[in-house]
């Protein structure tokens, strides 16, 4: 029979490899932006098999509190590092080291060390202070020099190019430094103006711009210490000779980087390699470059000769040939006489030790038979990387990282050395020390690098103060990590907390999901069929983990994944709303697919976890330490009572509506109902870490907070109750003023009363004329209609009325036409009217007795005493008294909202 279905000379049922038929992005290989040829670079580790590799990154100079810009380096790193592990399968060495012996840690070991002797022996703080203001001011002159000559370097710069970017980078950061020593002198002239401020004594806060609370002698430290430490230096450095100074110092900060690390969920290195732990091995490698007539000694010090390492066959500038000959070549070598080296590019291996410098045993430098004698010393700058890491991996390692700031001169350097280390003459090849540079991108703040000098940095510590390390982890995935990135406290944090909220909100809802309608849930068996909704859903899914796995092959771009994530969260949220609505508008339509979803979630929560943001549960992220996981434990436990009280809410909201449109006699306590019930889902569930979510359907379910979530709802609820104690306060406050001036008043209205009627009194008994009388009864009737009190307030019977009214024809002198004429209309208005007939008091009462005292002044001046009696009343005064004291008393007993003074005395 012919073989159907086969080509000629096909062996019938021979398996056929499938065709290649992924997109070219997913068909290639992993890429690694390399430092050494500026571009991406397909990565081939060293290892035969292709699985283990070797890794070295540059740790930490342990001088002072690592900051942000350092965090952005180690989790970016770590990022690097769990994707090669976790995702591509690699075996990683990982060393780190840690630089304990170094020029910026003596300084600083031995500034702190002699800054906190002087204070100790210093017990008169006008003397402290003299001595501040000597040392900033010697600081400012010498600040302004640096200033200066950084401005003549950049107006003398003819080259152009990156050397004038370098001088212009210097002055900036010379003005800044200028800036803030600037600061500093401002700070403490307002401590020394301060008059308040008594020895020792707490300066209050308007005084200085220091941390309240601090004393006289903390405030001028803190302003002025820098100065004052190095004022002391240049006096008493070089007496500074014990090593347990510097050697406590880089311990004290070490330990406190590697706390950081762990806070920041960071992976430990496997090896740690500690400067002053490697001294041999340093000393041997700068033996082996002399011998090998790579370095020369001058005065004492071992100087790199670029020039023979040059004749040799070598590269010096592999990371940055532009950068040779640029202003930051020098950097590295800045404390050393320059007249020293046979050529400005040459650096230091060895330096011979300075009064107050720690010292070990020098290398025996020989070579042709010659030894140059060098005393007591300790190792340069850029040696101690070299040494240690090739005591680790020899030869040739696959990874070297650190921030773009060390590729030089510190890398370049680095290399050099290596190279010349493991120089064979009789080899034509030249050596390759490091296969694959990685150079993380700088962290910028107000457009300037993060860094300790410039104290323009945030420490790791206050910043997982505001931010948890998740939040941290996210927000430096926001930028590629081989690139700048800019810093912008809110900018920054709110962005990376919205992305954090969009991943948490997406794995509650898909709990909530499961537990209605997966296996077992409130809902019962449910259909399992897919359609196309499932299937589009379901295809959307592959085309993100072809994208994510792209983006990491291109030198794990994690912007891009994250992105890629992002949007399959969007659209999977889609797909749930659209569902649930559908199921709610069909009775056993379909559902959400429950497995579908959780195919979802779990591939997800795995890339998450691979970047180190989600943990090791199956789905989610996870609780971070400290923040609630006992409350995850009792989550499941607690879920089907939450239920049925979610139920119980939705009932009663349910009825209480419907109640408000059947009873409307009811709708008063209806509405309260529906208050209650809000106040329990935005007050009382979010404090106990619990989303009572309301759906679109009617239902409502809950959910559990994370941390951060549990936090904004706290501070929201803060917020909200911060405004509500503002319009009280506000509130009890405008009546406490009204209060007071009503009493005011009432003293004003007593003395003019008192005045009325000493002037009554003599026109009554010394024939005094009444125009003062008049004038007094005036500003009585003032005084009155402050409190809403006029004639109308009288009491008049309808015969007393009709009289006043009947006379106004026949006063003497005559009544004004046209006032009388209103008061005959008015009374006419008031006898028709039923309150007229009834003689009982109306509107149209009031307006006559009104008409009628402005017609006839002389009566109501006469009844005067009936309406100050009844405002003057003892029990009136007591009353507005006690309201007073009640006003007073619950306004102390608020909590304080504003800075200015209070009303309350």
């Amino acid at each position: 029979m012919p073989q159907v279905g086969f080509e000629s000379g096909r062996q019938k049922g021979k398996w056929r490899a499938p065709g290649d038929c992924r997109p070219a992005a997913q068909q290639g290989v992993l890429k690694l932006y390399n430092t050494l040829t500026k571009q991406k670079e397909e990565f081939v580790p060293l290892d035969p098999t292709g699985h283990h590799v070797t890794w070295y990154t540059c740790g930490p100079t342990v001088y002072d509190a690592a900051h942000l810009g350092h965090a952005r380096y180690y989790v970016t790193m770590d990022i690097l590092r769990r994707v090669l592990e976790d995702y591509f399968g690699y075996s990683i060495s990982f060393v780190m080291n840690v630089t304990d012996v170094d020029d910026k840690i003596i300084q600083r070991a031995r500034l702190n060390h002699l800054l906190q002797k002087y204070l100790a022996e210093t017990s008169d703080t006008d003397k402290v202070l003299r001595d501040a203001e000597a040392a900033l001011s010697n600081l400012e002159a010498k600040q302004r020099g640096a200033v200066s000559a950084a401005e003549t370097a950049v107006q003398k710069e003819e080259q152009g190019g990156q050397r004038l970017k370098d001088l212009n980078e210097r002055l900036s950061i010379e003005q800044t430094k200028l800036r803030k020593v600037l600061e500093n002198v401002s700070a403490l002239q307002r401590i020394k103006e301060s008059t308040s401020g008594t020895e020792n004594g707490a300066i209050p806060e308007s005084s200085a711009s220091q941390e309240p609370g601090l004393s006289r002698r903390d405030q001028i430290v803190q302003a002025a210490g820098d100065a004052l430490a190095e004022a002391l230096d240049k006096l008493h450095g070089g007496e500074v000779t014990d090593h347990e100074v510097f050697r406590r110092h880089a311990a004290r900060y070490e330990e406190e980087f590697l706390e950081d690390l762990v806070r920041l969920n960071c992976r430990m290195p496997h090896v740690l390699t500690r400067v002053s732990e490697y001294m041999d091995e340093i000393r041997e490698y700068v033996q082996q470059i002399f011998e090998k007539g790579f370095a020369y000694c001058a005065e004492g010090d071992v100087y790199f000769d670029t020039q023979a390492y040059r004749a040799k066959g070598h590269t010096y500038g592999k990371l940055a040939p532009q950068a040779i000959n640029s202003a930051a070549a020098a950097d590295g070598e800045a404390d050393f006489a320059t007249r020293k080296k046979r050529h400005p590019s040459d650096f230091a291996l060895w330096k011979q030790a300075k009064p107050g410098e720690p010292a070990w045993e020098s290398p025996e430098c020989t070579r042709d038979n010659e030894s140059a004698p060098l005393g007591k010393g300790r190792p340069g700058w850029h040696i101690e990387c070299s040494a240690m890491a090739s005591s680790i991996f020899r030869s040739q390692m696959d990874i070297h990282t650190g921030g773009i700031d060390l590729a030089f001169p510190h890398h370049e350097n680095e290399l050099a050395q290596a190279e010349a280390y493991f120089h064979e003459d009789q080899c034509n090849c030249e050596p390759q020390w490091v296969n694959y540079f990685l150079h993380a991108g700088h962290l910028n703040i107000d457009n300037m690098k993060m860094s300790k000098s410039l104290k323009n940095f945030i420490s790791i510590r206050k910043a997982l103060e505001d931010f948890s390390p998740r939040v941290l982890r996210i927000m430096f995935t926001l930028a590629p990590w081989d690139k700048p990135m800019t810093y912008k406290e809110e900018k920054s944090a709110a962005e990376a907390r919205q992305k954090e909220k969009v991943f948490v909100n997406f794995f509650l809802e898909v709990d909530a999901v499961m537990h209605k309608f997966g296996p077992g849930g409130t809902e019962g068996r449910l259909p399992t069929r897919w359609e196309a909704e499932e299937k589009e859903l379901d295809g959307t899914l592959a085309a993100t983990s072809a994208k994510v796995h792209a983006a990491l092959l291109d030198s794990i771009d994690v912007c891009t994944a994250v992105s890629a994530l992002l949007d399959l969260v969007s659209k999977t949220n889609i797909y749930i709303k659209a569902r649930e609505q559908h199921y709610a508008a069909t009775p056993r339509g379909p559902p959400p697919q429950v497995r579908l979803l959780c195919k979802v979630a779990e591939y997800i929560t795995k890339i998450l976890r691979v970047f180190g943001i989600a943990g090791e549960d199956e789905i989610g992220l996870g609780r971070e330490s400290g923040s609630g996981a006992a409350a995850a434990v009792a989550g499941e436990g607690a879920a089907p009572l939450l239920d049925a009280f979610a139920d119980f809410r939705t009932a009663v909201r349910s009825a209480a509506k419907a109640g408000i449109s059947d009873a409307a006699a009811a709708q008063a306590s209806l509405k309260e109902v529906l208050a209650v019930c809000d106040r329990l889902r935005d007050q009382t569930l979010p404090r106990l870490g619990v989303q009572l979510e309301d759906r679109p359907d009617g239902t409502s379910i809950c959910k559990f907070m994370t941390a951060a979530e549990q936090a904004e709802a706290k501070a929201a609820e803060k917020a909200r109750e911060a405004k509500e104690l503002k319009k009280k306060v506000e509130k009890l406050e405008k009546e406490l003023k009204r209060l007071e001036m009503e009493k005011a008043s009432m003293a004003q209205l007593e003395a003019r009363w008192d005045k009325y009627t000493r002037a009554q009194k003599a026109v009554a008994e010394e024939g005094a004329s009444d125009k003062q009388l008049k004038s007094e009864a005036k500003e009585v009737w003032k005084l009155l209609k402050k409190f809403k009190v006029t004639p109308a307030n009288l009491s008049l019977t309808q015969e007393e009325l009709r009289q006043m009214v009947e006379s106004i024809p026949s006063r003497e002198p005559p009544v004004n036409g046209k006032l009388a004429a209103e008061v005959a209309d008015k009374w006419k208005t008031y006898t028709d009217s039923a309150a007229g007939e009834a003689g009982g008091d109306s509107k149209w009462a009031s307006e006559l007795v009104d008409l009628l005292y402005r017609a006839l002044p002389d009566e109501a001046n006469a009844r005067l005493g009936e309406l100050v009696a009844e405002e003057l009343k003892e029990s009136w005064q007591k009353a507005t008294q006690a309201a007073i004291d009640a006003a007073k008393a619950e306004l102390k007993e608020l909590p304080s909202i504003h800075a200015g003074p209070s009303i309350v005395q």
